[in-house]
């Protein structure tokens, strides 16, 4: 007989649908991800305008080019196109922050092609929640030592899920909460 205590707790947080970033977070058996990505139709126009400016620009390298010799300016244009769909690929991938919690403790490696190996979370290091309250939606960044891993503006409820999320896994965590001050009235006739 199965009980709900011999099922491993699985916490899934997904937040940014229609939005220009998202990100999902899942936490599970010790392992955790954090993914976030450029999605729906803002990653269309983001990679359109990468081509776009990578082929105009090499169009116009080729037209500065041919006034002084003769240069290939669709050749020119094809190159462009092709480097700035690369660049719009790198920069469109999803970024991924992986979690493991090993030796007592949770450990984190960052984003990117050259991971620099696994880097303990400890309660002197822990990951940083920075909640900005504004007056109707919430700015939040995660920060794992100085690299920032994640940010995000939207509703209030969702920085503060992702901090229990976490907390609930047993990450050590440490919430800074950041309010703006009210805009003073610069009129001197007021």
């Amino acid at each position: 007989m199965s009980t709900a205590m011999d099922t491993p707790a699985r916490t899934t947080l997904e937040a940014g649908a229609g939005r220009p970033f998202r990100f999902s977070l899942v936490l599970e058996d010790g392992r955790g991800t954090l993914r976030s990505w450029i999605g729906g139709k803002w990653a269309f126009f983001v990679g359109s305008a990468g081509v776009l400016l990578a082929t105009g620009a090499a169009t116009l390298a080729a037209a500065v080019a041919s006034s002084s010799r003769e240069v290939e300016t669709p050749a020119f244009a094809s190159v462009g196109a092709a480097i700035g769909a690369l660049l719009s690929a790198w920069h469109l991938r999803p970024r991924s922050v992986h979690f493991l919690r090993r030796d007592g403790g949770w450990w984190w490696r960052g984003p990117g092609l050259f991971r620099r190996g696994w880097k303990a979370l400890t309660e002197e290091s822990p990951l940083r929640l920075e909640r900005e309250i504004l007056s109707t939606v919430e700015g939040f960044a995660l920060y794992a030592g100085d690299l920032r891993i994640l940010s995000y503006l939207g509703d209030p409820v969702i920085g503060r899920r992702v901090g229990l999320a976490f907390q609930a896994a047993g990450v050590p965590l440490r919430t800074v909460h950041r309010r703006r001050a009210p805009a003073e009235d610069s009129d001197p006739a007021s």
